[in-house]
């Protein structure tokens, strides 16, 4: 699963939030029917992406949720600021992808 939004959403506090709340409501509902021990999510603010990885057995998501800090006030700029720090056009990016491919390939060839 993979979420797209563009680079201007980085910069906003309220949407990063929002990335990352649209995220975890695909989990909601893809999460205790995925057959694999894990479910792998990306959401992706131009190039930089935020890895997500759903525990089937457990149903624990991480990175874990950050919740506003308080309902009646604006977002601090820094809300969830650097949370989207992997390029995925760098080498560390292409190495992360490869990883979460290898994992997903091994637990499918496990069924």
């Amino acid at each position: 699963m993979a979420e797209i939004k563009d680079n201007g959403w980085a910069s906003i506090a309220n949407n990063r939030l929002q990335a990352d709340e649209q995220l975890r409501r695909q989990y909601d509902a893809m999460l205790h029917t995925c057959p694999l021990p894990r479910l792998w999510g990306l959401s992706l603010l131009g190039t930089s992406a935020r890895i997500y990885q759903g525990d089937v057995a457990t149903g624990a998501i991480t990175p874990p949720y950050q919740a506003r800090p308080r309902e009646d006030y604006v977002l601090p700029l820094e809300f969830l600021e650097g949370e989207w720090g992997l390029d995925i056009l760098s080498q560390d990016g292409f190495d992360r992808m490869k990883e979460i491919v290898v994992d997903i390939t091994t637990a499918v060839a496990a069924l």
